[in-house]
């Protein structure tokens, strides 16, 4: 039997926003910007007293912070090279 990850699933919100540390965490909204920001998952998981950075990771796959991450990095370097 296949025990891979499917990362085209489906998570159901519901479910994750009551199983979720961090959607329950006070900070919510910062660790989810430090992450978009491109910080270390690792720091940010010390920082915020989250278990590890899989619990981040978690949240990013339910929630598609990784694309917002990839916007911000992209829109970051074209500002870079604008200014340049």
């Amino acid at each position: 039997m296949d025990q891979s990850r499917n990362s085209d699933a489906v998570v159901s919100l519901g479910w994750h926003r009551r199983a979720c540390s961090v959607c329950r965490h006070e900070r919510c909204e910062e660790i989810e910007g430090a992450f978009v920001g491109w910080r270390s998952p690792a720091v940010i998981a010390e920082e915020y007293g989250l278990a590890d950075r899989a619990t981040l990771y978690r949240r990013a796959h339910a929630l598609g912070l990784f694309e917002k991450r990839r916007r911000n990095i992209r829109a970051d370097l074209k500002s870079t090279r604008l200014n340049s």
